[in-house]
């Protein structure tokens, strides 16, 4: 099976999706490979960009729609979350501060701020009246991750072939 294919998922912008978006990007990041603990990482910048777009986004229409293009790179996992309500300007939103004590504790900005901590890219397009394309990058963390990505990326068909071809050279 060739596991080098984008998998796209189109939902209206409703909190009630949220479980099954999340649901989605955890089981392509299991299929392409991602080890556990990165799609944990992977699951929880999602989730917070998830939660913004839906919770301060600015959806006049009903039919908006969140469309999210899961897809493995060379290096890891990309994935596209793509609005079409007014976009969301990160650069107008609260720097997060990690508090020294829990009374200097403040939630305004947390979610930007884990995103940008568990993905190796965190990329804000402002795409005019199309939206906002938010672009979420995840790297393979060591050979062995690597590895397990470029078997799962060999078609099985592939990999009867070179199997015969080993057993052809044996003989």
């Amino acid at each position: 099976m060739n596991r080098n294919k984008t998998i796209k998922v189109s939902v209206p912008v409703d909190k009630d999706y949220l479980p099954f978006l999340l649901s989605h990007i955890n089981t392509a990041a299991t299929f392409f490979g991602v080890k556990q603990k990165s799609v944990g990482e992977i699951e929880l910048a999602c989730e917070e960009a998830l939660v913004n777009i839906i919770e301060h986004g600015e959806h006049f229409d009903e039919k908006d729609s969140l469309e999210i293009e899961c897809m493995p790179s060379e290096k890891g996992m990309e994935i596209i979350i793509h609005e079409r309500g007014i976009p969301f300007n990160p650069q107008n939103a609260s720097k997060y501060t990690p508090p020294k004590t829990l009374e200097e504790m403040m939630t305004q900005g947390l979610g930007l701020f884990l995103m940008q901590q568990f993905m190796d890219s965190v990329v804000y397009n402002n795409l005019g009246p199309e939206g906002l394309e938010i672009r979420l990058i995840k790297n393979w963390e060591s050979d062995e991750q690597k590895l397990c990505h470029a078997a799962s990326m060999i078609d099985d068909n592939e990999l009867s072939v070179a199997a015969q071809d080993i057993d052809n050279i044996k003989a």
